[in-house]
């Protein structure tokens, strides 16, 4: 056995916590109850995020990469770039030679951190029409100077996106927003923080879900 696989056998490293990390992502079964709207579902994503990880079937991978396209291209002001700039970003978003496999596990594990990252203790998540109109406004926005393709994207999204539900949610320590799609379950599309929302005001119409911290 040569030196390198010497090393990589040792469990655990750094190389070996991602790979476990993944593994984890990919057989922690749910036998709880599928979350019925978007606030439920904010819920089960730190319940997850503070086990294994957050798991697949919580997540519509396929309109997150497509989320994540659109946005990126609005990570850069479109007037202080030229439009080659801004093809380069809408055509070589780095993840063009994963597999939709790889890419999915690669949701799955930014997702857990962020919302490791974001929140910590006691949660409350609530259905919130002032977060979800702000965060759609930004997505379907269409970019100056983009390629055609880009904004052709972002109508088709805008349509889409008419049955999502937009929900808030507030730990003792941090604040996210998400935005969910039904379906056969209700799905995670995007997770971000509110404050890149501007002003927003709740508008719930129940009592708000709870989750108390580990």
């Amino acid at each position: 056995m040569s030196a390198h696989d010497g090393n990589a056998s040792k469990w655990p490293g750094r190389a070996s916590a991602a790979v476990a990390m993944v593994a984890a992502l990919l057989i922690a079964p749910s036998c709880r109850r599928a979350p019925e709207d978007a606030a439920e579902l904010g819920l089960a994503l730190i319940d997850e995020a503070r086990g294994e990880g957050i798991s697949a079937e919580l997540l519509d991978g396929a309109r997150i990469e497509r989320l994540r396209k659109v946005l990126l291209l609005k990570r850069v002001e479109p007037t202080q770039v030229s439009a080659r700039t801004l093809e380069e970003l809408w055509w070589n978003d780095g993840e063009a030679s994963f597999s939709a496999d790889e890419r999915l596990r690669l949701r799955q594990v930014r997702a857990t951190q962020s919302v490791r990252r974001a929140v910590s203790g006691d949660c409350r998540a609530e259905i919130d029409e002032g977060v979800k109109g702000a965060r759609l406004a930004r997505i379907t926005a269409a970019v100056p100077y983009a390629p055609a393709e880009a904004n052709a994207e972002i109508e088709r999204l805008a349509a889409e996106l008419a049955p999502v539900q937009g929900a808030r949610v507030t730990c003792e320590r941090g604040t996210f927003g998400l935005l969910a799609m039904p379906g056969d379950r209700m799905r995670v599309i995007d997770i971000f923080a509110i404050e890149e929302e501007g002003h927003v005001v709740p508008a719930a119409s129940r009592a708000p879900a709870s989750i108390p911290a580990p």
